[in-house]
């Protein structure tokens, strides 16, 4: 099945807890799951295919994450174990469900444990006007402090560099080119 690649899915922070988190060949099966789960239902060769499965086969994720079968087939096992797929195998190819699909890819904003939204909390920490035009002035003193400095070095080098003669000059950069 031919996958679009437009879009993005979210990945939450509390995937550093997961009990397979430390496991990279577990991770990496999982979050490609959910990069190629349908995000809509539709049908493939005659199977409803619903929001949060995968058409594949374990040689279609051994190619497409550079693990041996072996391997997919563990991570595929893990993931079953704990509850995160099921998997509905087909003649020819098996039909991956992400059970909490809607869940890991909801696009309601989800409060966070202040009780506000990512949205909410974002816009409580963005500064000010007043802050921006503030860091903004600062940065562009540092840059003009720093070029002025630059400035300096670069014509004290350049008044060193008259000390030389053409042979040591030639002799130094075929030195600097090792």
């Amino acid at each position: 099945m031919k996958k679009s690649l437009n879009g993005f899915i979210v990945v939450h922070r509390r995937l550093l807890d997961w009990e397979w988190y430390d496991d990279v060949n577990t991770k990496a099966v999982f979050i490609h799951l959910l990069l190629m789960a349908s995000f809509s239902d539709t049908a493939w060769h005659g199977v409803q295919i619903k929001r949060g499965d995968v058409v594949t086969s374990v040689n279609s994720l051994t190619e497409q994450l550079g693990l041996t079968p072996r391997k997919v087939r563990t991570a595929l096992e893990h993931l079953q174990k704990t509850g995160e797929v099921t998997i509905k195998a087909h003649s020819k190819f098996s039909v991956i469900t992400v059970t909490n699909y809607d869940l890991y890819q909801s696009t309601d904003k989800q409060p966070t444990s202040s009780g506000q939204t990512d949205d909410e909390q974002a816009a409580k920490s963005r500064p000010s006007t007043d802050d921006q035009a503030a860091f903004s002035r600062q940065h562009r003193n540092n840059n003009n402090n720093y070029n002025n400095n630059n400035n300096k070095t670069k014509k004290r080098a350049g008044a060193r560099r008259a000390n030389f003669d053409v042979d040591e000059l030639e002799e130094l950069s075929v030195f600097s080119q090792y």
